[in-house]
Parts: C-alpha cells; structure tokens; sequence
C-alpha cells in the first residue's frame, strides 16, 4: 500500500478551497467530498492515486482520515482561516486560503505502467 502523501493532500486541498471559496454553499463537508472525487476520478484516469488518501465512509459522504490533521496545521501556519457562516438555517464552515497555493505538485503527469 502507499504512504499518504501530505504535501500532495495539502495542495490538493488548497485547489479545492481556491476555486470554491467564493460559493456560498462550500463548506467542510463539500470540501471533504471534492476531495473524494478528485482522488477516485484521478485514479479512474491514471491508476494511481494523487495522495494515497484513505476515506471513511461518513453520514453525509466520504471523509478524508487526515483531513483534520492537515486543516490544523494549515491553521497553525497560517496558510488558512475558516469562518462560521449562516447557511439557510443551518451553519457551514467556510475555508480560506491566506495565500495563493503552489499548485506545482500537481502538474506532474501520472505514469502509466
């Protein structure tokens, strides 16, 4: 099995909230399964994975096992806030990022076998 890449799942997560943080409706948990989605379609496509990433399944969709980890250290590096916002009777967490990423991890092309 491969190592779960940090480096990867941070960039990764940082294009997510790059493109969506101007949506009102994006919070944590649509974050969580574009996150999902970006891994299964790249994988789909390549037959490797981005970050190596395990999901949980969740109530509300797949989850990613260091989500959590990752989002805290972006937050103690000041790479990222995260407001609370009223969304239609109910309370999302927005993600913002304090600087634009280094999106350069991605433009590696996978490798076929």
């Amino acid at each position: 099995m491969m190592e779960f890449d940090k480096e990867k799942f941070k960039t990764v997560l940082s294009y997510v909230i790059n493109r969506c943080e101007n949506k009102a409706n994006v919070g944590k948990t649509l974050i969580c399964k574009l996150l999902y989605f970006s891994d299964f379609n790249y994988y789909e496509k390549y037959e490797t994975a981005i970050t190596n990433e395990t999901y949980i399944k969740y109530e509300r969709g797949p989850y990613p096992h260091h989500i959590d980890e990752v989002i805290d250290e972006m937050l103690d590096e000041g790479l990222l806030k995260i407001e609370k916002k009223p969304y239609f009777g109910t309370t999302i967490h927005k993600h913002y990022l304090q600087e634009v990423p280094d999106l350069s991890l991605l433009n590696t092309k996978a490798r076929r076998h």
